[in-house]
């Protein structure tokens, strides 16, 4: 098993030196058979005070129910109301079919339903410890389960009452005499594939997986139970021996064994057609390479917006970028003038030309 030890240097300046070592010890025999259980509703010194009937758990949808004793003797139990509950619920006993499944075997509500939600997303991140004194010893856990109470028995009288209600109802339509009821064809479109993703992971879809396995039950032992004491030996590694993998390794290596640096990730350009480029992989290659790309795609274009697009360059300024523009543009200079025809009403437009070239290629400035 795999084994650590946690140290730090000595400082005499620190207000809480460290006064022991104990190795670390990670235990793989029950790690995908340990799940932890919190009741968030219920006090803390009412934990002890649980009297489990049965278990039950659901291994594919990682669900669990509890079934708990209710204290019939206690003073505060309304037995009247309890058996009435309990006749709402399964309906009365000489009116049963033989071998039907009943929610409350006594006829009496003698127990109530601890039903269980996933406490976090990734219960392999948690451990549970087992301190010997001398040793620290870890194992994963499998599941982080949370329970609370839940009244199903409430909804199977409610569904009971309804169907009673429905058979009455369908009884005083016969007497009354036949329905006028006519057949209605109706044609539904066929839903599209994100349609199909939501109603898969819908709540009622959802719901429907998880009724669809059935519950299996489990034994339920005490925390004092010869068989749970034997089951706590196994929080405890088997193979103490020496790795000596904290000893060999330095405080930087072992820091970065148990937190590795960020990779770096290659970026993913976006979908572009093919003669269109993204302004950051322009900024990626030569300033030459730069200005030609640029020039070709505006053909005409101003310096000050040229040094604006290429701000960011290393080392770019505006000596080099008319030494880049030089190798790869035309410079042209042109004089402006207007003379307005006041006869004709028209402007007419005179242009005076002094171009001066540098190393002339096809691209214009």
């Amino acid at each position: 098993m795999a084994q650590g030890t946690c140290y730090y240097e000595e400082d005499d300046s620190e207000d809480d030196p460290v006064i022991a070592e104990f190795p670390v010890y990670h235990s793989r025999r029950l790690q995908e058979n340990v799940y932890l259980f919190q009741y968030p509703l219920e006090p803390q010194r009412n934990l002890n005070a649980f009297n489990i009937k049965k278990a039950f758990f659901k291994p594919e949808n990682q669900e669990m129910k509890l079934e708990q004793c209710i204290n019939i003797e206690s003073r505060s139990f309304d037995g009247g109301r309890a058996e009435i509950i309990a006749h709402e619920v399964d309906g009365p006993s000489e009116k049963r079919k033989p071998g039907a499944e009943v929610f409350f075997e006594n006829e009496i509500v003698d127990k109530m339903l601890l039903s269980s939600t996933k406490g976090v997303k990734e219960p392999e991140k948690y451990a549970v410890a087992a301190f010997t004194g001398k040793e620290l010893h870890l194992t994963t856990l499998r599941g982080i389960f949370q329970f609370r109470p839940a009244v199903p028995h409430l909804e199977q009288a409610l569904q009971r009452k309804k169907r009673k209600d429905e058979n009455g109802a369908v009884s005083s339509d016969e007497e009354a005499g036949p329905s006028n009821a006519k057949q209605v064809t109706v044609k539904f479109k066929r839903n599209d594939e994100r349609w199909n993703n939501i109603q898969n992971n819908s709540f009622k879809s959802l719901k429907m997986k998880s009724a669809s396995e059935k519950w299996i039950e489990c034994g339920w032992n005490e925390p004092d139970a010869t068989i749970s004491k034997i089951e706590k030996l196994k929080l405890l590694a088997e193979n103490l021996d020496n790795t000596n993998q904290a000893n060999s390794l330095t405080e930087k290596e072992y820091i970065r064994l148990l937190v590795p640096e960020d990779q770096e990730q290659s970026s993913v350009e976006p979908a572009l057609p093919s003669h269109v480029m993204s302004l950051h992989a322009l900024r990626e290659l030569p300033l030459l390479e730069q200005c030609r790309l640029l020039l070709k795609d505006a053909q005409i274009i101003q310096f000050q917006q040229m040094m604006m697009l290429l701000a960011g360059c290393v080392g770019l300024n505006a000596d080099c970028l008319l030494k880049a523009l030089a190798k790869v543009a035309v410079l042209q200079q042109v004089v402006f003038l207007q003379i307005i025809c006041a006869e004709q009403e028209t402007m007419c437009c005179i242009y005076l030309q002094n171009i001066s070239m540098w190393n002339v290629k096809k691209y214009l400035l």
